[in-house]
């Protein structure tokens, strides 16, 4: 998609194609369903209307009644749980006011964790103990989260925006949904509680691509040409 609309604003422009390189803990941290916490999801930040948390909250809310053990953690809250009605409405953000209400409404006071700023250790500790990871975003360009999840081996559930499908394939390494839909994004949650089999096809899959995708000698090998083509072209 990146190339189309460089070829579409800028024709003349070249395109050079490099990978991502992920920080050290996720080539080192690897998931086990048979360590992970079950029922426990992980979504990398809850700080924007824009990455979906209120979406993740309906689809926690629709499947408590399967699963009352449910769990939610989410990094990058500035919810201030315990505050008055009026503390939220001098200072906190309208999103946080619409989350704790939309979190009271679904019944799921208990069922969600929200933590500060997490560095990398902990964010790869946060993938290796959940059961899923999932990705509701309304906009992204090519979320490392994803990428960060697949290199571990967290199973993933994904809404196909930005470059989301140039990532993942869908029933193969990653399951989608519609963004913005919780109650498909609920039932494929559902599916990878219930089948450990489908769980394991996943993260198996997510991390063969992560790992061809996020190799440190190949993709400095890559950037190295890229350098190269671009010097030698620009006569530096």
């Amino acid at each position: 998609w990146d190339k189309a609309y460089v070829n579409m604003y800028a024709p003349h422009a070249s395109y050079y194609h490099g990978e991502e390189l992920l920080r050290e803990p996720f080539y080192t941290t690897r998931w086990d369903i048979n360590s992970c916490e079950r029922h426990r999801i992980f979504i990398s930040s809850s700080a924007y209307s824009r990455k979906g948390f209120h979406i993740l909250v309906k689809a926690a809310g629709l499947l408590k009644h399967k699963y009352p053990d449910i769990k939610i953690v989410a990094p990058l809250s500035s919810m201030r749980v315990n505050a008055p009605r009026w503390v939220d409405f001098l200072i906190s953000e309208d999103y946080t006011v619409y989350l704790k209400k939309e979190i009271k409404r679904w019944n799921l006071e208990k069922n969600v964790v929200l933590l500060k700023r997490l560095n990398s250790d902990d964010m790869a500790r946060e993938y290796q103990k959940s059961h899923v990871f999932v990705l509701p975003s309304f906009q992204e360009n090519s979320p490392n989260s994803l990428g960060e999840a697949m290199m571990i081996g967290t199973p993933s559930i994904a809404a196909p925006v930005g470059g989301v499908m140039n990532m993942v394939q869908d029933e193969s390494s990653s399951l989608i949904f519609p963004s913005g839909d919780h109650v498909m994004m609920a039932h494929q949650i559902d599916r990878l509680f219930s089948d450990d089999q489908l769980a394991l096809k996943i993260s198996r899959n997510g991390r063969l691509i992560a790992e061809r995708r996020h190799d440190v000698e190949a993709s400095t090998m890559e950037y190295m040409k890229i350098y190269s083509t671009v010097i030698e072209r620009h006569n530096f």
